[in-house]
């Protein structure tokens, strides 16, 4: 690394960033010594650029909620549902994975989903701007719009905010021509004329000073480090791989959501993400006395790692095989170079929000916006009127289960 880090101001670090990053994708997927080393680099930097932004000398701070403020966009811009041009936008802006154009294939081809993926175009037909929406058409649940379903993150990209929030408003005032009950835009930032729902947050680990992990058990104290090491003795062995790992990552989590009472997505799902993504997602399997027991999907984006599948089996609580789980996840995305690792979304102070806090984990607040405010509550679990049919989905057969849920649970968000 050639920059001269003590002295490198903020705009050169951030180009520096940008540098490594590139190198990093540049590198065979394989090479994990030459990708840590990278990663190495990156580390050093991100911390030097955090340092520099949150000195008190610096007057430009800006609170975590406003992370991604920008100035707005100067010229005249139109929106439309044309596609061409969005891959190489996102490519270089995209805030998550999920903005990938190839995403709309799994949507529609697998989960059945009509989407409408909006730009924003300047003068010049450059595109500036992106906000992609998958529709539900349904007799049970209704007709209505989510960026995204299935997943953490959605809501529009642009230049500008006042780019973002016109794509918002423009697929808003859309939800009647499109026969739509409502639309909802799952969001990382506070947006001006709407009130969003707050009650989810997103539990996000920085990794940028962790370099194994062994340290990372340090850093947790003695009462993780602990009930962690206890679980890895235990007798569970882990494998990490892809397509290859499906069948088994399938049977644990399948089992696992009909013992919570949610209906299970289909194995064509996670089998299209695997092919979609090969370099970007990642299984990890435990296995205890010879059987699948504990499971996560992995998918990454640059050098941040997000879990936004995993499961155990109830039968292996009494072994600590989740809290193996996530120390085999963690140590396996912190040899892979990750400097940030998201454990995904949870509702504040419940049970899943404090497993993910001790692992030092920290809450990044979710905005949930909705063109009709009167459905922000409608289809989640915490609606007393699905609470009979979760009771009655846990005693249903388990092949009984895996043959209803992807039906249903297609239809969701």
């Amino acid at each position: 690394m050639s920059l001269d880090i003590e002295q490198a101001d903020a705009d050169a670090l951030k180009q520096e960033l940008k540098r490594i990053t590139k190198a990093r994708k540049a590198l065979p997927k394989d090479d994990y010594e030459g990708k840590a080393a990278l990663s190495t680099d990156l580390k050093v930097v991100k911390k030097a650029l955090h340092a520099l932004e949150n000195s008190p000398l610096n007057p430009a701070q800006e609170s975590a909620s406003q992370s991604f403020e920008r100035p707005n966009f100067a010229g005249t811009y139109s929106i439309s549902d044309r596609t061409d041009g969005w891959q190489k936008y996102v490519a270089s802006t995209a805030r998550s994975h999920y903005h990938d154009l190839r995403w709309r294939e799994i949507l529609e081809a697998v989960m059945g989903r009509q989407t409408h993926y909006l730009t924003a175009r300047d003068k010049a037909d450059n595109v500036i701007g992106v906000l992609p929406i998958a529709l539900t058409r349904s007799r049970v649940f209704g007709n209505y719009g989510v960026s995204l379903p299935y997943l953490n993150y959605g809501s529009a990209i642009g230049v500008g905010k006042n780019v973002e929030d016109a794509l918002i408003n423009h697929a808003f005032q859309q939800a009647d021509k499109w026969d739509l009950s409502h639309i909802e835009i799952r969001d990382t930032e506070l947006r001006d004329g709407h009130t969003p729902r707050t009650d989810k947050v997103c539990m996000v680990l920085d990794l940028a000073d962790i370099d194994s992990g062994d340290q990372l058990l340090l850093a947790v104290g003695s009462k993780v480090r602990a009930q962690a090491n206890k679980a890895l003795k235990s007798g569970i062995s882990f494998s990490t791989g892809g397509m290859d790992l499906l069948d088994d990552y399938y049977r644990v989590f399948a089992h696992n959501m009909r013992d919570l009472g949610t209906p299970v997505y289909s194995k064509a799902f996670f089998s299209a993400i695997l092919e979609t993504f090969p370099e970007d997602t990642l299984l990890v399997l435990g296995r205890y006395q010879g059987k699948p027991v504990s499971a996560a999907f992995l998918l990454k984006h640059d050098d941040k790692w997000e879990i936004p599948w995993a499961s155990t089996l109830r039968s292996a609580n009494a072994i600590g095989a989740n809290m193996a789980l996530y120390a085999t996840v963690l140590t396996t995305v912190i040899e892979r170079g990750a400097t940030e690792f998201d454990f995904g979304r949870s509702t504040i102070d419940a049970p899943t929000y404090k497993f993910k806090k001790q692992w030092r984990a920290q809450p990044k607040q979710l905005y949930w916006y909705y063109s009709n405010p009167d459905f922000a509550n409608t289809l989640t679990t915490g609606n007393r009127k699905f609470e009979l049919a979760i009771q009655a989905w846990k005693r249903l057969p388990l092949p009984v289960a895996n043959l209803l849920g992807p039906g249903i649970v297609k239809n969701l968000p």
